[in-house]
């Protein structure tokens, strides 16, 4: 039994969060962030990518567990164009921002550990 859901995964950048549907299978599974969403449009490219997930969450693949996904991805598509965008996620530069925005300033024993302001 296949399971599916909108979630969030990193970006390529990995600077935020983007909506994606993940499906499951058991153990296995796969997630098609919105990125790739356009991908599904084109019939030939929605088959091969679904070949692919079967062969993930079934081990191998017979032309009905393809068209299964194929039809789980394109009815779910409007869902994940329609999720919300995700949260920014805490980068190194990011976390200096928001320290430097509170002015944060830390020390011990008289040495200066972190001067954000």
């Amino acid at each position: 039994m296949l399971h599916s859901e909108i979630s969030y995964v990193p970006t390529p950048r990995g600077d935020r969060l983007e909506p994606a549907l993940l499906i499951a299978r058991g153990r296995r599974a796969v997630a098609i962030p919105l990125s790739m969403a356009h991908e599904f449009t084109d019939d030939a490219v929605a088959i091969a990518k679904a070949m692919e997930y079967a062969v993930i969450l079934y081990g191998s693949f017979i032309r009905a567990d393809v068209f299964r996904l194929v039809d789980l991805i394109t009815s779910r598509l409007v869902d994940l164009v329609s999720a919300p965008p995700g949260p920014a996620l805490n980068t190194p530069d990011r976390v200096q921002q928001q320290l430097a925005s509170q002015r944060v300033h830390l020390t011990a024993n008289g040495e200066t550990l972190l001067d954000a302001r």
